[in-house]
């Protein structure tokens, strides 16, 4: 099924704010985790892992993002996404983002010393820079 206009706007928004840090963004990046499970993500950001050429043929990478994003959609279940969500932290994501359009909210999950943590933000909040930098991302800029 097609991402719904909502879902798309989303993601653009998202692709611009990384962007404008100047982090490398990838929209709808397919992920190995091991040799028998991928997993597919709507946005992957990053900073040096994912250097692209035109002979780059392949379908999937290889190395995990540092943040792994995923914009719900009517259709998904939660607990799919939470699965997916520790299996890309167990495996050095920094941090997956849960974004929810329907209600406005991100959910952060992110590791430090082994612990798997979740921040939920809400309205006109600021949520931290993944890569610890000054730039935060305003909640509302998704969302417009």
């Amino acid at each position: 099924m097609s991402p719904s206009r909502l879902h798309c706007a989303v993601v653009r928004n998202l692709i611009l704010i990384f962007d404008s840090y100047g982090y490398d963004t990838f929209p709808e990046l397919t992920v190995s985790i091991d040799e028998n499970k991928t997993v597919d993500l709507d946005l992957a950001v990053d900073r040096s892992n994912y250097q692209c050429n035109a002979d780059d043929i392949s379908t999937k990478v290889e190395v995990i993002p540092e943040v792994c994003i995923e914009v719900l959609s009517p259709k998904q279940a939660i607990s799919d996404l939470i699965e997916k969500a520790y299996k890309l932290i167990e495996n050095d994501a920094k941090s997956y983002w849960l974004v929810n359009p329907f209600q406005n909210t991100v959910t952060v999950y992110s590791q430090k010393n082994g612990d798997v943590s979740r921040k939920d933000y809400t309205g006109d909040t600021e949520i931290p820079n993944p890569f610890g930098e000054d730039k935060h991302i305003i909640l509302n800029d998704i969302f417009k």
